[in-house]
C-alpha cells in the first residue's frame, strides 16, 4: 500500500462442492473501503453466474467448451455487507464451481476497469498447448491481472509453467469428486507505461485435453 501501482492485497479461496440453490460466498469484512475486489468463478452449468447488487460483471459467462468462467468486480464501499453471495445458477444437479476472491488497494479508489481478449485452448488440443493473452493499459501504472481457468481431472499440484507474470493465487481442483474439476490460477504484473501489456503465457500440462483459458484484467489508478 501506499506504492505508485495499485497493490494486490489479499486472496481467499472460496471453492465449494456446489449444490443446487447453493452459493459462492466472498468474506469482505476484512476488505478496507476504497479497495478493487475481483471475484472469479469457474464452473460446470451453463446459466449465467450471478452477483449481488453493486457488483460489475466484467465476463458474465465464457464458455470453453464444457467450462464457464465469470468474473465480477467491484469497489468496496462503506456499509457493504461482509457476506457476498454469487450465484452460478443451474437446476442439473451438477453444479460443482471453483471461485477465487481477490482484492487490492493504494491510496485512492480504483474506478474503472480493462479487460483483454481471452485466449482458448481449442478441444483436444495436446496438454502443452500455451495460451498468451495480452491487453492494451489506457492509463500509466496499471496493475495487469493475468487469469487462468482449466477444466481437469489431473491431480495437479501448481502451475509451474506460468510465466511473465508473478504468480499469486493458486485454486487447485477439489479431488476426491471427479464433477468438482475447475481450477484457478492469478498472476499480475505492474504496467509503468500506457500500451500493451506484458504477456502471461500459460502452458497447461495436464492430460485432459480440454477446456482452458485465460485473460488478463487492468486495473488502472483512480489519478
Amino acid at each position: 500500500e501506499g506504492s505508485t501501482f495499485l497493490t494486490t492485497g489479499g486472496f481467499t479461496d472460496i471453492t465449494h462442492s456446489y449444490g443446487i440453490g447453493d452459493t459462492m460466498r466472498a468474506n469482505i469484512a476484512s476488505v478496507p473501503t476504497g479497495a478493487w475486489m475481483v471475484v472469479v468463478l469457474s464452473y460446470w452449468p451453463t446459466e449465467n453466474a450471478t452477483a449481488p447488487a453493486g457488483w460489475t460483471t466484467l465476463v458474465a459467462r465464457k464458455t470453453t467448451n464444457t467450462m464457464q468462467t465469470s468474473i465480477f468486480a467491484k469497489i468496496k464501499q462503506s456499509g457493504d455487507a461482509d457476506n457476498q453471495d454469487f450465484q452460478a445458477a443451474g437446476t442439473n444437479g451438477i453444479n460443482n464451481t471453483n471461485g477465487a476472491f481477490l482484492w487490492g488497494r493504494n491510496g485512492a479508489a480504483v474506478s474503472s476497469w480493462t479487460l483483454g481478449e481471452f485466449g482458448d485452448r481449442a478441444n483436444n488440443a495436446t496438454p502443452t498447448t500455451a495460451l498468451t493473452p495480452t491487453l492494451t493499459t489506457t492509463a500509466a501504472n496499471s496493475l495487469v491481472l493475468s487469469i487462468a481457468t482449466e477444466r481437469t481431472n489431473a491431480d495437479e499440484a501448481n502451475y509451474v509453467s506460468l510465466t511473465g507474470a508473478t504468480p499469486w493465487a493458486w485454486v487447485p481442483q477439489p479431488m476426491g469428486v471427479l464433477a468438482k474439476n475447475q481450477t484457478i490460477t492469478v498472476g499480475y504484473n505492474e504496467q509503468a507505461a500506457v500500451g500493451q501489456s506484458q504477456a502471461m503465457t500459460v502452458t497447461y500440462p495436464n492430460s485432459m485435453n480440454t477446456n482452458a483459458t485465460a485473460v488478463q484484467i487492468a486495473i488502472p489508478p483512480a489519478n
